[in-house]
């Protein structure tokens, strides 16, 4: 917090650190909605000059993407994988969710409502939930700028 690099932890998968640490630069600027800085994230990402990058900043799009369909309707999200994901993607994702078991939480669901709770306490009233509003403020940038 001192020089003005990004904490991030460094058990993230590579795929997770170019979101993961814009995100966090983005709350070093001054911001602190969790879904402007997903959004932040997300833009500097997809405008680098570095594939990898730009391919992280995608691929967190689509995890907050699928994470949401997947809550709608969780067959046709599993349709949609087995018949139009390639298997790069799919690769990347399982080689995300096998690095994330790795890590367990020690008391699972506690750290969520603790930091929950921490967001809405410094104003951030949708606390946790405000992460997914990148899908919206994606949705509106590109509706204005695209």
């Amino acid at each position: 917090p001192f020089t003005g690099e990004p904490t991030i932890d460094p058990g993230l998968h590579p795929l997770q650190k170019p979101f993961t640490a814009t995100h966090e630069m983005a709350h070093a600027a001054g911001f602190t909605d969790e879904g402007f800085c997903n959004l932040v994230a997300w833009l500097v990402c997809i405008h680098s000059e570095d594939e990898f990058i730009r391919y992280a900043g995608k691929l967190a799009l689509w995890r907050y993407t699928a994470r949401a369909a997947s809550r709608l309707n969780r067959e046709r999200y599993l349709n949609f994988i087995e018949n139009h994901l390639i298997e790069e993607v799919i690769g990347d994702l399982h080689a995300i969710q096998k690095n994330s078991e790795r890590f367990p939480d020690f008391f699972p669901g506690l750290q969520r409502r603790v930091y929950d709770t921490y967001l809405r306490a410094h104003g951030v009233q949708e606390g946790i939930a405000s992460y997914s509003n990148l899908l919206m403020l994606v949705e509106s940038y590109r509706s204005r700028f695209d």
